[in-house]
C-alpha cells in the first residue's frame, strides 16, 4: 500500500482505471480515491488521455475515463459482432452484446474512433462494416513522436524503459504507446527487450537480401558492416531473421532460405 500511495499522480489514476475495466471511473470517483481535488488531477489526466491510455468521455463533472485496454477489448468485440451480421446491426442491439457496464458515453465514443479508422460505418440507427479498405492506425501525439524517435534511432534503439525519458512522458504512457504501435505492426520486437521501427527492420531486410543475392553466404564479419550496428544488436537482429525464416544458420554462416 505504500509504494501504491507513493506512486505519481498519473500511475494511480492509469491503475484505478484500468482496474475499473470495461465501467471506467468517473472524475469524482479519482477526487475521492486518490484524495486531491480535481484541479490536481487535471495535468496527469490530460498526459494520460493525449498518450492514448485513458478515453474520456463527458466533461467537468461528468468527465469519464476507459483504460486502452478496455477500449481496445470492446473495439475488438464490436468488429467481431458486425463481422459475423452482413447486414449490420442495430445501434442498442450491438450495445447489448458488449458488456451492460459499458457507458452510452464510452459507447458512442468508441464507435466513433472505430468510424474515423474506417473500420465500421454508420448510417442513422445501423452500424455495418466499411465498404472502404481500414484506414491505417490513427496515431495520437506519443505514439507519433514515440515512432519518430524509434525511427532515428535506427538498429540502436535505447530500451523500452528508458524510452520515456527520450519522450518526455511517464513510463505507462510510453508503453502504451508502444504496445499500440506493436500491435499496428508499425514496430518490430525483435527480442522483448528490443524494438525497432518496422521501416528500419524492412530496409535492412532488403539489404540482406540483395547482399545474398550476389554471395551464397554471409558471416559475422560481413553481417556487422551490413547493419553497421554493435555485436549487442546484430546477434538478435541475425536470429529474428532465422526465425522470420528469411534466413538459415549453418554453422557461423547464414544463406538464404
Amino acid at each position: 500500500m505504500a509504494s501504491l500511495a507513493a506512486a505519481r499522480h498519473d500511475q494511480r489514476i492509469a491503475l484505478d482505471v484500468k482496474t475499473a475495466s470495461h465501467a471506467g471511473v468517473g472524475i469524482s470517483d479519482l477526487v475521492r480515491r486518490l484524495g486531491v481535488p480535481a484541479s490536481v488531477l487535471a495535468e496527469p489526466i490530460a498526459t494520460l488521455v493525449a498518450g492514448g491510455e485513458l478515453l474520456s468521455t463527458g466533461a467537468g463533472d461528468h468527465a469519464h475515463y476507459l483504460h486502452a485496454t478496455a477500449v481496445a477489448e470492446l473495439e475488438a468485440r464490436i468488429i467481431a459482432a458486425i463481422s459475423a451480421s452482413p447486414d449490420g446491426l442495430a445501434r442498442e442491439v450491438l450495445r447489448g452484446q458488449l458488456p451492460a457496464a459499458v457507458s452510452p458515453r464510452a459507447y458512442d465514443a468508441i464507435l466513433a474512433g472505430l468510424e474515423a479508422k474506417g473500420a465500421l460505418a454508420t448510417a442513422g440507427d445501423r452500424v455495418t462494416r466499411s465498404a472502404a479498405p481500414a484506414k491505417g492506425p490513427v496515431l495520437n501525439a506519443t505514439e507519433l513522436a514515440l515512432l519518430a524517435k524509434l525511427e532515428s534511432w535506427g538498429l540502436e534503439p535505447v530500451r523500452p524503459k528508458e524510452m520515456h525519458a527520450a519522450l518526455g512522458q511517464s513510463e505507462a504512457a510510453t508503453k502504451t504507446a508502444l504496445d499500440r504501435l506493436v500491435t499496428a505492426k508499425l514496430v518490430v520486437r525483435v527480442k522483448p527487450d528490443y524494438l525497432v521501427h518496422a521501416g528500419v527492420v524492412a530496409r535492412l531486410k532488403e539489404k540482406l537480401l540483395a547482399f545474398l543475392s550476389e554471395h551464397p553466404t554471409i558471416d559475422a564479419q560481413q553481417w556487422k558492416e551490413l547493419t553497421g550496428a554493435s555485436r549487442k544488436f546484430t546477434i538478435p537482429l541475425a536470429e529474428y531473421f532465422d526465425a522470420e525464416k528469411v534466413t538459415l544458420r549453418v554453422g557461423d554462416l547464414r544463406r538464404r532460405r
